[in-house]
């Protein structure tokens, strides 16, 4: 009996010691607050790094011969390039999944760094010129989404799998999403440095993206009688 007794405590010591060893934060990966919390300037730079390739086309390929955000123009009347577009002509088929531009991993990258970049040790300086890139990118992404699919649901927060409510929300009107576009915008150019760069972005790169932007979404409200077309 005595026997049974000391066993069982000995198992009841190993179930509770186990479960001490279980109950530990993941040693291969870690979250974002942490990631953020020891994010040096180094880090906050490898951050935005990972957008550059990802929305800016022909960055990081130097060889490669494109005409960058002015290819969209070749969709438009505003030219005639030498080779007949099918967007132009009317000759373009409308996917019902467009599973090319309806991503939004940017975004959630995007707000993920908007969320938690104040926690690094950065200075305010270092950390401002970094969340500037950040909301330039945001912001792009959202002009290239409105440009293609009009109204969009606007994201300023990081989604989890249990929100469905948010993650299953309607599309918010244009010209929401363009009025948050140019609010952000706004804070990008306050952000980034003036310093001109042919590599970074810089306060000229988000000015340069608020003149696009504000002209296009502009003539697009004009010509069909929207309101606000000249909006500030």
């Amino acid at each position: 009996m005595k026997k049974s007794i000391i066993l069982f405590g000995g198992l009841l010591f190993l179930t509770t010691q186990s479960c001490d060893v279980l109950d530990k934060e993941p040693l291969d990966s870690i979250s974002t607050q942490q990631y953020f919390a020891n994010a040096n300037a180094q880090a906050l730079e490898q951050y935005c790094n990972d957008l550059y390739p990802k929305l800016i086309t022909g960055h990081g390929n130097p060889n490669e011969y494109n005409f960058g955000m002015m290819e969209t123009d070749f969709q438009s009347d505003d030219l005639l390039p030498w080779d007949a577009n099918s967007v132009a002509f009317s000759q373009h088929s409308i996917s019902t999944a467009d599973n090319d531009n309806w991503k939004w991993e940017n975004i959630r990258a995007c707000n993920a760094f908007m969320q938690d970049y104040e926690l690094s040790p950065e200075t305010e300086a270092v950390k401002h010129r970094y969340a500037g890139e950040i909301l330039f990118f945001k912001t792009l992404d959202y002009f290239n989404k409105v440009k293609r699919f009009g109204d969009v649901p606007w994201y300023d927060q990081v989604l989890n799998s249990d929100q469905d409510e948010l993650l299953s929300k309607a599309r918010d009107d244009r010209e929401v999403i363009m009025d948050h576009v140019m609010d952000d915008l706004d804070k990008a150019i306050n952000m980034l440095p003036s310093t001109k760069s042919v590599y970074y972005v810089t306060k000229w790169t988000a000015l340069a993206l608020k003149t696009r932007a504000a002209l296009y979404e502009g003539t697009y409200r004009k010509y069909r009688n929207m309101p606000n077309a000249e909006k500030n």
